[in-house]
């Protein structure tokens, strides 16, 4: 069953037949198959289950003062998303890299006041330097801020693979500090030589408030170091 608002079709929610139907804070109609949901309950799918529930609790503690800054800084990247669709987004993913690696995040709700996106820069394969198997990606960052780097990998593919989306392997997830002003490379080792890897890559800053950088998608083929 699905619900439509009209004239015509302002807001649709819910499914015909294969179809669910939904409506973004912005006020896009969204159309898609049907899925039957998943929930395989591993280790790292509860995590970040766990850093969502966080986030909604953090936010039902934060005044209006605080939820019209987040509002605020939602107008300045370009989705525009509300304030508490953009907060969900960067105290959780805050959080998550946190429980991946506690010496790195220092979660907070404060609102950022820089403008956009995180920004990160020079995002690209490099030479793959330490002894075994894998693949190294390198990026700077630029902004004044101390950052996390958020790494996943997908499994092995023929080489002849040029395009992918994911899944993305929880149990290969890189997160690794970067200083503010630097660059810095990332390495993804016990891999199979001659495969096709992609990487999904992005930031997000390490403390005060968190700004979440685009995510970058990056192709390389594993090679051997002896």
């Amino acid at each position: 069953m699905a619900k439509v608002v009209s004239t015509i079709f302002s807001s649709m929610r819910g499914s015909i037949a294969g179809t669910t139907f939904f409506t973004t804070p912005s006020g896009a109609i969204i159309a898609r198959s049907k899925t039957i949901p998943s929930f395989p309950a591993t280790t790292y799918q509860t995590m970040i289950n766990g850093c969502f529930a966080a986030a909604s609790g953090e936010w039902e503690l934060l005044d209006q003062n605080e939820r019209d800054l987040w509002d605020a800084h939602g107008q300045t990247v370009p989705d525009k998303p509300d304030g508490r669709t953009i907060f969900m987004a960067n105290y959780s993913l805050a959080r998550y890299a946190m429980l991946r690696s506690t010496a790195i995040m220092t979660p907070t709700s404060v609102a950022p006041t820089n403008p956009g996106v995180l920004p990160v820069e020079d995002v690209g394969v490099v030479e793959f330097v330490p002894v075994g198997t894998g693949i190294s990606v390198s990026l700077t960052n630029p902004d004044l801020e101390a950052v996390a780097i958020l790494a996943q990998i997908s499994n092995g593919f023929a080489p002849t693979r040029n395009r992918y989306k994911g899944p993305w392997l929880s149990s290969l997830y890189v997160v690794q500090a970067l200083a503010a002003e630097t660059g810095g490379i990332v390495d993804f080792t016990g891999l199979i030589e001659g495969l096709a890897y992609f990487v999904r890559i992005r930031a997000i800053t390490a403390a005060t408030a968190h700004r979440k950088s685009a995510d970058y998608f990056l192709r390389s083929v594993a090679v051997t170091n002896l």
